[in-house]
C-alpha cells in the first residue's frame, strides 16, 4: 500500500474549490427556483389581464347592442313623428287649398332635412356614442318637429280665424243688404244649410290622425266649409258698384218727382251720372239675358246671377255683349249714355231679388263693406 501525501495548501485549494462548486450549485438551484416561481406569477398576471379584457370586451359588446337597440327605438320613434307631421300636412293641405303653400315653405326649410328617408339611420354610426353620453341626435330633430306641430296649430288657427271672419262678413253684408240668410241660402242651387257636419275623412281620404287633431281639423273644416258656402251664396249678389269711374247719386231709390211729368213717380232704381260713354260694369257673376232696346229705358241690358238676382242696366249709348253670354263680376258691357227716357247723360241701375224690386243702395253699401273687410 503505498500513500500519497497532499500538502496543506493543496487541500486549501480543494477545500476551496469544492466550496465553490456547492456555492455555485445552491445558486443555481436558488435562481432556477426563483425564476419558475416568478414564471408562475407573471403567468398569473397576464391570465388575471386576460380574464378583465374579456370581460371588459363582453360588456363593450352589451353597451354595444344596448346602444343599436335605444337607436332602432328612437329611429322607430321618429318615424311616428315624421308618419304623423306628414298626415298632419296631408290634412292641413286639404283644409287650406290655396292657403296650403305656407305649408309648403315650411316643409322646404332645414328643419325638416330629418324628415327624408333614411336620415334617422344615416345619423346612426355618429349617434351611437353620443347615445352612450345620453346626448341622441334626433333629439334636436325631434324638438324641431314639435316646432313644426306648432306652426301647424297656429296655421290651423289662423285658418279658424279667416273663416270666422268671413262669415262675419258674408252675414253683414247679406243684413246690409235687406236680405235673410235663410232665403238667400235655400235659393243657391245645389247648396245646403251653412252648418254641415264634416269629418276628416271628407276634407282628406285616407289620412289617420290622432282623434284630438282630426276633431280639431274637423271643426276647423266646418267652418271653412260655412265660410265657402256663404261666399258662394254672396257670388251671386250684386254687391260692386255699376260704374267703373266716378260717379254720382242723381235720384235715388223709391218714391221722387218725376223728371219729365213733375209728378211724384216711384223710382225703380237709382241713377248714377259720370261722363258719356263711361265705363258700365256687371256687379256679379252671371248669364245676360236681355240686351237691347226696351222702351224708356233705352238701350239696356239684363243680367241673371242666378239665385233669385238680376240686375238692369238702361240708357246706355252702347252695348258691349249678347244674349247667352257669360260675364264675371267687374266685366265691361257697356258704355254710359242717355237713350231712352232720359233727361240726361247718366245710368239707370236696377236690382231684383226673386221677382221683386230691391233697393241697389243697399247692394252697394253691403259691398263697400266687403271690401274694407
Amino acid at each position: 500500500m503505498s500513500y500519497m501525501t497532499v500538502s496543506t495548501g493543496v487541500q486549501l485549494a480543494s477545500i476551496g474549490a469544492l466550496a465553490l462548486l456547492a456555492g455555485w450549485l445552491a445558486f443555481a438551484s436558488a435562481s432556477f427556483a426563483l425564476r419558475g416561481r416568478a414564471i408562475d406569477v407573471r403567468a398569473a398576471a397576464s391570465q388575471t389581464k386576460l380574464v378583465r379584457y374579456e370581460r371588459l370586451l363582453q360588456e363593450a359588446r352589451s353597451r354595444e347592442a344596448s346602444a343599436l337597440a335605444l337607436l332602432e327605438s328612437r329611429t322607430q320613434e321618429f318615424r311616428t313623428i315624421a308618419t304623423d307631421f306628414e298626415t298632419r300636412h296631408e290634412a292641413l293641405k286639404s283644409l287650406l287649398g290655396e292657403g296650403a303653400e305656407d305649408m309648403e315653405t315650411i316643409l322646404s326649410s332645414p328643419s325638416l332635412a330629418a324628415l327624408a328617408p333614411g336620415a334617422a339611420e344615416a345619423a346612426a354610426p355618429h349617434s351611437q356614442v353620443a347615445m352612450l353620453r345620453g346626448d341622441t341626435a334626433e333629439k334636436p330633430a325631434a324638438v324641431r318637429l314639435e316646432a313644426l306641430r306648432a306652426e301647424q296649430e297656429r296655421m290651423m288657427a289662423v285658418a279658424a280665424n279667416a273663416a270666422e271672419t268671413r262669415i262675419s262678413t258674408a252675414r253683414e253684408a247679406i243684413e246690409l243688404a235687406g236680405l235673410k240668410l235663410e232665403d238667400l241660402l235655400d235659393g243657391a242651387e245645389g247648396m245646403g244649410g251653412p252648418l254641415v257636419e264634416l269629418d276628416l275623412s271628407e276634407i282628406a281620404p285616407d289620412v289617420n290622425a290622432d282623434e284630438a287633431f282630426e276633431a280639431r281639423i274637423a271643426a276647423v273644416a266646418q267652418r271653412v266649409a260655412e265660410a265657402d258656402e256663404l261666399d258662394r251664396a254672396i257670388d251671386s249678389a250684386p254687391f260692386r258698384a255699376p260704374v267703373a269711374a266716378d260717379y254720382r247719386l242723381t235720384s235715388r231709390f223709391g218714391g221722387r218727382v218725376d223728371p219729365f211729368t213733375k209728378k211724384t213717380a216711384y223710382h225703380t232704381g237709382l241713377d248714377l251720372g259720370a261722363y258719356f260713354r263711361a265705363p258700365v260694369v256687371t256687379t256679379a257673376q252671371g248669364v245676360v239675358s236681355f240686351a237691347g232696346w226696351k222702351g224708356g229705358y233705352g238701350r239696356t241690358i239684363e243680367i241673371d246671377h242666378g239665385n233669385g238676382f238680376k240686375t238692369r242696366y238702361g240708357h246706355l249709348s252702347q252695348i258691349d255683349i249678347s244674349v247667352g253670354d257669360t260675364v264675371a263680376a267687374g266685366d265691361r258691357i257697356g258704355s254710359m249714355g242717355s237713350t231712352g227716357r232720359s233727361t240726361g247723360t247718366h245710368l239707370h241701375y236696377e236690382v231684383w231679388f226673386r221677382g221683386k224690386v230691391q233697393d241697389p243702395s243697399k247692394y252697394l253699401k253691403a259691398g263697400k263693406h266687403v271690401q274694407q273687410s
